[in-house]
């Protein structure tokens, strides 16, 4: 039987996936859910939803599954951009690396505010039935935005 894992166990492991912890209730942006689940085979799968758009994909995910699952469920989203795209695949893939390295059965990242230039997650659940393992993360990848705002490299 799957416990829960603690909350502050919780927040660790998604901070050293480069991950937000969740910060309860959010406003704003467009709202999407990812799960990590084990499927009816009994290998680990990750879903992400988006209104009434769910696709689900088994684990491991890569880059061109991420970026295939993101056009499916944010194929027609108004203010959809390159920047959104890299930002809820860079999401998706930390979720994953997670899920396939530190020992959690299932996990649901719920209500997670999808901005161009960030997100914030409501809520976060993990459940485990065995040690948890916060092995080293997968490669790191930076989400750089640039500023309209010239850099002087003399101001402090």
């Amino acid at each position: 039987m799957s416990t829960l894992v603690a909350p502050a166990e919780l927040v660790e492991l998604l901070g050293h996936y480069g991950i937000k912890a969740p910060v309860g209730r959010v406003e704003g942006g467009q709202i999407a859910d990812i799960y990590g689940f084990v499927d009816r085979g009994g290998a680990k799968a990750i879903a992400i939803a988006h209104g009434a758009k769910r696709v689900e994909r088994a684990c491991p995910l890569d880059e061109k599954t991420v970026a295939a699952m993101v056009e499916e469920v944010f194929g027609s989203t108004a203010y959809r951009d390159a920047s959104f795209e890299r930002l809820i695949a860079h999401l998706l893939e930390r979720a994953s690396h997670l899920y396939e390295s530190v020992g959690i059965d299932s996990f649901r990242l719920e209500s997670i505010h999808l901005h161009p230039t960030g997100y914030d997650i409501a809520r976060a659940l993990a459940f485990r039935t065995g040690t948890l393992h916060l092995g080293r993360p997968k490669e790191k990848r930076e989400i750089v935005f640039h500023s309209s705002f010239p850099h002087d490299p003399n101001r402090r």
